[in-house]
Parts: structure tokens; sequence; C-alpha cells
């Protein structure tokens, strides 16, 4: 009896040694990376941002994420409450729709999609969790996307590929510099903007229309930093509208 209750505990006690250098080896197993999800906003409850019961699935978009935007606007509207800390990867707009309020982290590809004949406005305050080579805002498409935010917090550039970017506060320009990539395409300050020192836009590609590629619409507007003719073909046109003044 004595032997074979010393054989039990033996058996235990290796039983239990087993048992925690399993344990010890998931725990040194890598975290699985955060898998991209495609969302899509329904504001079926309301106009937040930070609510699941507004997209599809009902989940809040994380700095991996795509959010999209639907050409039917939903009947909560078209503007909608973006909190502090709220994160994307890239947006995709198809319908004309406003971003206010908050703060807005963008992650790796940092893309802004605005569909032709369309009008988007972010007024959040824009800024940058990406690192990587690619980690820069892209605005794409050939909508006009208006930023009105302060985004002096984000600290990388955007390349406009397409279409409008317009600026109508002091401080919106996010990062050091636009590059106008596409010399059809535009960034334009309205409404007597002084932007500070420090900034840069480049214009690059090639021409093909008499269309600027940096336009001063309506007041009295500063860019108090530089204009390069970056590269390309053709001839890259500063435009600035009857009734509105631009100095450089």
């Amino acid at each position: 009896m004595f032997a074979a209750s010393r054989s039990i505990a033996y058996k235990t006690r290796n039983r239990s040694a087993l048992l925690l250098v399993g344990f010890g080896l998931i725990g040194l197993l890598p975290a699985l990376p955060a898998q991209a999800a495609l969302l899509t906003w329904t504001g079926g409850t309301n106009a937040d941002w930070n609510n699941t019961g507004n997209w599809n699935p009902a989940q809040i978009p994380t700095l991996t994420d795509e959010a999209t935007f639907p050409a039917t606007i939903p009947p909560t509207g078209p503007v909608i409450s973006v909190p502090t800390g709220a994160q994307i990867n890239n947006l995709t707009f198809n319908n004309s729709y406003t971003l206010q309020g908050g703060t807005l982290s963008f992650g790796e590809t940092q893309q802004i999609n605005v569909g032709a004949g369309l009008t988007v406005e972010i007024s959040s305050s824009l800024l940058s969790a990406g690192v990587g080579a690619n980690a820069y805002l892209k605005k794409v498409g050939t909508g006009t996307l208006i930023l009105s935010g302060d985004n002096t917090g984000y600290n990388r550039w955007m390349d406009v590929t397409g279409g409008v970017v317009r600026v109508t506060a002091n401080n919106a320009v996010p990062g050091g510099y636009f590059h106008v990539t596409n010399a059809n395409a535009v960034v334009e300050l309205l409404g007597g903007v002084t932007i500070p020192s420090g900034k840069t836009i480049y214009l690059s590609g090639t021409a093909t229309t008499d269309s600027p590629s940096f336009r001063s619409v309506s007041g009295s507007n500063i860019w108090g930093g530089t204009l390069v003719l970056h590269n390309g073909d053709g001839d890259h046109v500063v435009g600035v509208d009857a009734g509105s003044t631009l100095r450089i």
C-alpha cells in the first residue's frame, strides 16, 4: 500500500510539471496580427462614430480597417461625430459626408477616396499612427476633400493624386507639405487663410490642361511656406480667381 501511494504521488508530480511546461510554451507564442476589416457605415443608431450599432459588421474601426460610406445616406444624416482617439486605415466616400470633432489617427495606408462629383469635409484633427514608408495621406478619386480642422499634430504629408483638396483653415495643412502628383489635380485655398511658414507645396506630373494645380478661390490667402515646381513636362498653373488674392 505504501509503495502504491508513492507511485501515485510521483505520477501526479510529473503530470503537474508537464502541464506547467505546456503553459509556458503557450505564453511564448507570438501574438497574431490584427485582421483588416471592411466596415460600412450604416448610421443605424445615431451619428456617433464610436457606436458599434452604426457599423456593419458591428465593430469600431481600428488602424488596420477600411471604412466605406455608402451612396445612400442613412436617416441619421451625412454628418458623423468623431470622438477623440478614433482610428482608421482607409476612407472611401460614395456620397457627400462630413466627419467632425475629435481626432482621427491613420494606419499604414492612409488613403482618402472621394468619388466623382462629391464633396467631403473633415474637420476632425488628423493624426498619423503609421510608421512605414507608405504611411502618409493620399487623396484619391476626382471628388473634393475639404480640410477644415487643426492638423498640426499630423507629422507626415499628403499626396494629391486626383480631384480637389480644399483648405479652409490656417492649420488645416496636414504635415509638412502637399505633393500634387497629378498636374490635373488641385489644392485650393478659400476664405482668407494664412498658411504658416514651414509648409511646402510641390507641383509635379505632366499637365494636360491649363487648369491650375494650386488655386486661390476666394478671399485674401497667404501661403507662408514654399512653392516648388517639382518635376514633369508642361506648364504648372497657379490660379487666382476674380476677387481673390494669393501671396506666396
